[in-house]
C-alpha cells in the first residue's frame, strides 16, 4: 500500500500544517490498532472502514484515514526494521498511536527542508 502525506520536498511549514490537521483526529491505542487492521492490506473492507470513520464525528472520513495511514507508516517502518515497538518500547509505540505528530516523526527537519527552498 503506497501512501504519501505530502509531496516530496514540501516546505517545513506545510508539514507542520499537515501534522496539526492530522492531530485533530484523536485516537486511543485501541482505536488506532483497530484502524490499522482495516487499512493494513490492499483489500479494504470499505463498509467496515466507513463504520469505523463514522465514529470520529468531528473529522471527515478522509482525514481519519489519512491520520491512520500516517501513524501506521511510523509503526510499519519500525516493524520493517525488525523492531516490534509494542513489545520492546511500549512508550514510543503508544506515542505513535496517540501522541501528537510532528514533522520530525517523518524525518522532516526545518533546517534541511527549508534550505532546499
Amino acid at each position: 500500500m503506497s501512501y504519501a502525506l505530502l509531496e516530496s520536498g514540501a516546505p517545513y511549514a506545510e508539514w507542520e500544517a499537515a501534522c496539526a490537521a492530522l492531530n485533530k483526529v484523536q485516537f486511543t491505542a485501541e482505536d488506532a490498532e483497530e484502524g490499522f487492521e482495516l487499512i493494513r492490506y490492499a483489500e479494504v473492507d470499505h463498509a467496515a472502514l466507513s463504520r469505523y470513520t463514522g465514529r470520529f464525528q468531528d473529522a471527515a472520513p478522509e482525514m481519519v484515514v489519512a491520520a491512520l495511514h500516517a501513524r501506521f507508516n511510523l509503526v510499519a517502518e519500525a516493524q520493517d526494521c525488525g523492531v516490534d515497538l509494542k513489545v520492546t518500547n511500549p512508550n514510543i509505540y503508544g506515542k505513535m498511536l496517540t501522541g501528537p505528530l510532528i514533522p520530525e516523526d517523518f524525518d522532516i527537519y526545518a533546517a534541511f527542508v527549508d534550505a532546499k527552498h
